[in-house]
């Protein structure tokens, strides 16, 4: 899930930037940016719980799950280095979604 959001997250960037630079921001592409921000939050949230379920001191014991990051030593710092670059990219997109609403508040003035 975590992988798949961040895919469409990206390809739907690639052509909202094009429909930006057409000057076609209208409230159509600003809803459709809040549902892949809602997306990429979720999809955020789901991962880092993940990972700090695994990476927890004492694992889960009701579900019998170990401390994951003693066993696959990469597992911690990949995990961390992609989470950290989702959640830096949802920001990103935060500040250009204010930035289209403001334009489109501007247009409508």
């Amino acid at each position: 899930l975590f992988m798949v959001v961040n895919i469409a997250a990206c390809v739907y960037s690639a052509l909202s930037l094009i429909l930006v630079i057409g000057n076609r921001c209208d409230l159509a592409v600003i809803n459709l940016d809040l549902i892949i921000l809602s997306l990429l939050c979720y999809a955020n949230g789901a991962a880092a719980s993940v990972f700090v379920l695994g990476d927890n001191v004492y694992g889960n014991s009701h579900k019998q799950w170990e401390k994951v990051c003693n066993l696959f030593g990469s597992y911690c710092s990949h995990t961390a280095t992609s989470i950290f670059s989702s959640m830096s990219a949802a920001l990103l997109f935060i500040s250009l979604l204010a930035r289209a609403a403001q334009r489109l508040h501007r247009k409508c003035l």
